[in-house]
């Protein structure tokens, strides 16, 4: 008996069969077998009475419906044996019925056909439910018209229809309780098998580490789920996203611009017409920067959008995950690199260089420092140090210079960060100590950095004084310094520079007097570099070689030490110098037209004055001739400038 069941319990079953299209096959088999067992019944008690000919329809009915079964066993159709098996079993009782003489015979027949539009609604669309129930109306209809016309085909003795009616309330009632308690039972279990499912969902959705949710397409916009997993939470910094469209939702996280991304990656989605690939190549939400709420550290996501149909746009599994430690590993990894490199070609620069060389550069560093400790000290008002904020500037736009004489470029590029905060501060009309606290950062942070590079240096020092001691004296190791920036600085320019050093005698000045002179010659060649020289095809255009030249000599006249440094550049741009120097002043236009061009090149001696459109680590600042004349103030010396159009 278990095994016959079990046989119809899987009678047309497939394994991918949800919970509830099993249930309608098991109500649809169970149906058939109930009706048919009728059939049996009614067809028997018509052969004892005699009525051989309604007995072929109750017979007939049952073998339908073993064919049927049969064809559902075999080929698994569930959706052409359901439309045959409601099909008989609506049609069966109507037969009989008006076999046996219509409604005169017994009405209760009528209640078989019930049976079967119990069975259209438990496994039927609503609409084809509606057709069925048009079929049963008709059919009543024509039955009623039938007897009420005398058109029945047998007078069934009074004794059979009171036998009939009898026996069918009494099986159909015990069938329709059976069907409805082995329904209700298979639903309670289905029902049981959706929560233990729903259960598992739950817990599933609870533990996995990215944000799911579904997007439904409603219009023309896209639907945020109500069912999403812990994660949405977690990354989100709320307890679920909002039931509105994307883009909305995403409000709170994204500004503007990143909204427009999205709304216009959206209508990509709906569109259906870019590829996978493609749409992942165009994904906005691919490692972007969110700020949860109820925390000011940003979190970094990466969204990924799967169709939950191949080829259809109407629905996608958004993935949300949370790549923040990744991210932040990615930037150590990269910072660590940066810095390898940094300390590696800083390495391979001092390698370049002398002893001598390196401990006049240590010395100029700590002489500067010294300067700017002075300048910061505590027991100053802020508006003493705002008085020495050019000095400040000029110590730190020093120690760049000399650092890009070396080719050091952590120092150059702290440096040029603690340029950027003083040119603030010095825009300022009133400061406070507050105002100062990034420079102070900044100092120490640059004093941290030239700490390690003072511990190199000192090991390649020592390395040099024992391996080699020959090397060249602090002056002569200039020229080759010299030229290796303007090397650098040239190409980054796209120009081309020649140096000529013939006249260059390092012998006239001590070595402890190279780091003033280290100072005048980087900030003067540096601007000859960028501002005088022109690019090659200028050159050409008025007549001069690609290549230009500056010459630097160095010698004793009469006891008194001369330095000339010549380039054969453009010269001054004295316009360019005029309208910068009259906006500066702010000054009329006739006022600025009477200054002479001695004037106007004394403008470009003053702190912070450069005709260049933007800083960057080579120009712009408006300090290299600032700390020029400072220096041979320093020393007491005096400066001239001969200069030609062109």
């Amino acid at each position: 008996m278990a095994s016959f069941f079990r046989f119809f319990n899987n009678l047309g079953a497939v394994e991918t069969d949800s919970p509830a299209l099993r249930l309608q096959k098991r109500f649809l088999v169970y149906l058939g077998l109930a009706m048919s067992i009728g059939g049996l019944i009614w067809g028997t008690l018509s052969v004892y009475f005699q009525l051989y000919v309604p007995a072929i329809i109750p017979y007939g009915y049952t073998c339908l419906t073993a064919i049927n079964f049969i064809f559902f066993g075999i080929f698994r159709n569930f959706r052409a044996v359901r439309f045959v098996q409601v099909l008989i079993s609506l049609l069966l009782p109507f037969m009989f019925q008006y076999a046996l003489g219509s409604f005169a015979a017994t009405g209760a027949i009528m209640l078989w056909a019930l049976i079967s539009l119990v069975g259209a609604f438990t496994f039927e669309s609503l609409r084809n439910t509606l057709y069925w129930l048009a079929l049963y109306v008709i059919l009543t209809l024509l039955i009623g018209f039938a007897d009420s016309n005398n058109l029945g085909l047998l007078k069934v003795p009074a004794e059979l229809s009171t036998v009939f009616f009898v026996l069918n309330i009494s099986v159909i009632s015990s069938i329709v309780a059976g069907l409805s308690y082995y329904f209700l039972k298979s639903r309670g279990q289905i029902l049981e098998e959706l929560a233990e499912a729903k259960r598992e969902t739950d817990v599933v959705m609870s533990s996995v580490d990215e944000g799911l949710f579904l997007l439904r397409l409603v219009g023309d916009r896209y639907m945020v789920g109500s069912q999403q997993s812990d994660a949405v939470s977690r990354i989100f910094g709320i307890e679920k996203l909002p039931n509105t469209d994307f883009a909305t939702a995403m409000t709170p996280f994204f500004n503007e611009s990143k909204q427009k991304e999205i709304i216009n990656f959206l209508e990509l989605l709906r569109s259906n017409k870019v590829k996978g690939e493609m749409l992942s190549a165009l994904n906005p939400l691919d490692g972007v920067a969110i700020s949860p709420k109820g925390t000011s550290e940003p979190r970094y996501v990466k969204f990924g959008f799967s169709a939950v149909r191949v080829g259809q746009p109407d629905e996608y599994l958004a993935r949300v995950t949370d790549i923040t430690q990744a991210k932040l590993l990615q930037e150590q990894l990269e910072e660590t690199e940066r810095k390898n490199q940094e300390n590696t070609q800083m390495i391979l620069s001092v390698l370049q260089v002398g002893p001598a060389m390196l401990n006049d550069f240590l010395a100029g560093v700590d002489e500067e420092l010294a300067i700017m400790s002075g300048i910061l000290q505590n027991d100053k008002s802020p508006e003493e140090v705002k008085q020495r904020i050019e000095d400040l500037y000029r110590s730190v736009h020093s120690i760049k210079g000399n650092a890009s004489l070396l080719d050091l470029k952590l120092l150059v590029n702290i440096t040029h960060e603690l340029e950027e905060k003083i040119i603030r501060i010095r825009a300022q009309e009133r400061t406070e100590w507050n105002d100062f606290l990034p420079v102070a950062i900044d100092v120490s942070r640059l004093e941290t950095a030239l700490d390690s590079v003072r511990g190199l240096l000192t090991r390649l020092r020592d390395f040099h004084a024992t391996s080699d001691n020959s090397g060249p004296s602090a002056m002569a190791a200039i020229p080759q310094a010299l030229e290796e920036m303007v090397r650098r600085i040239s190409a980054q320019y796209g120009k081309k520079v020649a140096m000529d050093f013939s006249a260059f005698e390092a012998s006239v000045l001590p070595d402890h007097k190279a780091s003033i002179l280290r100072d005048i010659l980087v900030q003067i060649t540096r601007n000859a570099v960028v501002h005088g020289l022109e690019a090659p095809d200028v050159r050409r255009g008025v007549g001069k070689p690609e290549t230009g030249t500056i010459s630097l000599s160095l010698k004793d006249n009469d006891g008194r030490i001369q330095i000339v440094i010549k380039d054969d550049g453009a010269s001054f741009n004295f316009d360019a110098i005029r309208k910068i120097a009259e906006s500066k002043r702010n000054v009329d236009t006739a006022t600025a037209s009477g200054w002479t061009n001695k004037d106007l090149i004394k403008f470009l001696f003053e702190p912070g004055f450069s005709t260049a459109e933007s800083a960057d680590a080579n120009a712009g600042r408006g300090m290299g001739l600032d700390i020029i004349r400072q220096r041979i103030k320093r020393i007491g010396g005096d400066l001239r400038i001969s200069y030609g159009a062109g």
